[in-house]
């Protein structure tokens, strides 16, 4: 704020002289850059301007990111260097400010990186001078890529279609149907291509699938991942239970076991053939998942098989666990015990594993997904529609378990992280304060269940990346760590077409923060990288740090007959080149 005390809503940081990109304090005068080696110089810049040969490109400008449970740190003065593989390189940035839940371990957990405004100026003088810096736009903020832990890859075109049913209801007449429409390979090309092409353009860099029963499908989309760009997981459906699936849509127990073999063989060695470039221990931009569909749509043979696959293959596993009123019933007439009890006896409870709502979780329940290191897949919208409750996340969070959010497309009738964002804080405050009108006071009230934006964010990023099993790759900015990221551009002046307008004699940092958790859509993403290849956004402006991972590539596609992947989708600002780029426009093509 203007006293130089970081704002909004219970803020604990103090914020330094916020500099310019250029490191000129506010009616300043540059400082002198202090020479490499010198003793004024501290560890952390000497550090910065040795990694300088290893950027490809750098950018400039501030951080929001929430590498902590219920805190954002906001990095000022920020400059990240990627390098040619995707990773961060170089960090640094002029001042850091907390906001959120009390901790005395603040200083300890500060993001590494913290220069003196003559160290900083030092450090992008020599990003200038090797011709790999941009300047963001004055006021945008990047945020870490959002991770979408829930998405039905088949019923993309099904969205928002026939939820006033029941969830049992709304799978054979809607759902069902449209993910058999995934036999025809074309078909799936279609919808998978304009799916991932939206969750980018809405900032979603990692996505875990669930697609259809078919084969051939399962490859497509693997192959539309790679050749957009986003990290991705994806689950061949598994589904073999006559009693409860139609006959148009169910597959025979021995050969949808073999099926989902060749799926995960095929994956792994498609993922690793598309990055060439990429170092050895980097996870591949796509990874294979063992997917039973729930427990109601396989046979105990079929569970017994994928239980055996997943400990083969050290593959993660998906599913649904304990989503409403009906699958838990079903769970017990069926079996006797809990849908967990249930999973982890096929051993399909493991790490990483990610059971999708979790709503009706007993405290062993509980217990089991920590002890396992399974996560859960928040869905607060989709909760909504079939659940007809609220997941405590809060609990879970308390209790060990990682709990990122998910969009539930269809069931979710948005493919939007930010509205899942939103979504979590409505679905925690209706549970804290109760909604019944006519119960009151502590009758109407669920105590401690109340999470704010900073945990809806951590939920969005770090949350999903732990559930996933990918924490110490992506989730937050720090040097070591893929670049997924995505520039979000906020209105300055009233009278745009941003959803998020800033005013700013009187919004902090703080604030800044809230209105874009609480506002932000699709139009205010302006550019979007994963693992430093620019997905979304004008290349002209913004550059394309990493070698395209794809380039020089050529797989052969089932269904067009052609090559499934872009070559030479890298453009922008190399070595030898400097660039700036102003506020206000921007591509919104990827």
């Amino acid at each position: 704020g203007a006293s130089g005390v970081a704002g909004g809503g219970g803020a604990r940081g103090v914020v330094s002289t916020d500099l310019g990109a250029d490191g000129v304090a506010a009616g300043g005068q540059p400082p002198r850059p202090p020479r490499a080696g010198s003793p004024a110089m501290s560890a952390e810049a000497v550090k910065a301007l040795e990694a300088v040969d290893d950027v490809a490109h750098a950018y400039a400008g501030d951080v929001f990111h929430t590498p902590h449970y219920g805190q954002l740190e906001a990095l000022h003065g920020c400059v990240i260097g990627v390098g040619a593989d995707g990773d961060i390189k170089l960090l640094v940035y002029s001042s850091r400010a907390v906001w959120g839940e009390a901790d005395d371990e603040d200083d300890a957990r500060a993001t590494p990186g913290k220069l003196s405004e003559a160290e900083r100026a030092a450090v992008l003088r020599a990003l200038e001078e090797a011709g790999v810096l941009t300047t963001l736009p004055k006021g945008d903020r990047l945020f870490p890529g959002f991770i979408d832990t829930h998405v039905h890859a088949p019923q993309w075109p099904a969205l928002g279609k026939r939820l006033h049913l029941p969830l049992n209801e709304w799978l054979q007449s809607s759902t069902f149907p449209a993910e058999a429409r995934f036999r025809d390979a074309a078909y799936a090309r279609t919808v998978c291509r304009d799916l991932v092409r939206t969750l980018l353009q809405h900032g979603t860099t990692t996505t875990l699938y669930f697609n259809s029963i078919h084969l051939e499908a399962g490859q497509v989309l693997v192959q539309e991942c790679l050749r957009a760009g986003q990290r991705a997981f994806v689950g061949k459906v598994s589904m073999d239970n006559k009693e409860e699936n139609p006959p148009f849509y169910c597959e025979e127990t021995a050969q949808g076991l073999r099926d989902v073999e060749t799926f995960l063989e095929w994956t792994r060695k498609t993922a690793a053939d598309a990055r060439p470039h990429a170092k050895r221990d980097t996870p591949p931009l796509v990874e294979p998942v063992v997917t039973p569909r729930f427990l109601p749509s396989c046979t105990d043979e079929m569970l017994t098989g994928l239980g055996k696959i997943a400990a083969k293959h050290g593959c993660m596993v998906q599913s649904h666990a304990s989503e409403g009123d009906w699958e838990v019933a079903y769970g017990a007439a069926r079996f006797g015990e809990t849908d967990a009890v249930v999973f982890d006896r096929f051993g399909l409870m493991r790490a990483p594993a990610v059971m999708a709502h979790s709503v009706f979780l007993t405290d062993d329940d509980l217990k089991l997904y920590a002890a396992r290191g399974t996560g859960i897949a928040h869905c607060p919208l989709s909760n909504f529609f079939f659940a007809d409750a609220s997941m405590l996340s809060r609990k879970a969070h308390e209790a060990g378990v990682s709990v990122g959010l998910g969009t539930d497309i269809a069931a979710g009738p948005s493919p939007s992280i930010w509205e899942a964002c939103r979504h979590s804080i409505v679905a925690s405050r209706a549970l804290t304060s109760g909604v019944h009108p006519f119960k009151h006071g502590e009758e109407r009230k669920t105590h401690g269940a109340s999470i704010s934006h900073f945990e809806a964010v951590y939920m969005a990023t770090m949350g999903g990346a732990k559930a996933l099993g990918i924490a110490d790759h992506v989730g937050c900015f720090a040097v070591g760590r893929a670049f997924d990221a995505q520039l979000v551009r906020v209105a300055h002046a009233p009278g745009t077409d941003s959803p998020v307008v800033i005013w700013d004699d009187i919004d902090d940092t703080g604030d800044v923060f809230a209105k874009t958790v609480l506002g932000a859509d699709d139009r205010c993403v302006e550019a979007v990288w994963v693992q430093g290849r620019l997905v979304k956004g004008d290349a002209a402006r913004f550059g394309d740090a990493a070698i395209d991972p794809t380039h020089g590539i050529t797989v052969a596609v089932r269904g067009d007959g052609g090559s499934g992947y872009d070559s030479g989708a890298s453009a922008g600002p190399r070595k030898g080149r400097s660039s700036s780029s102003s506020g206000g426009g921007g591509g919104r093509g990827g």
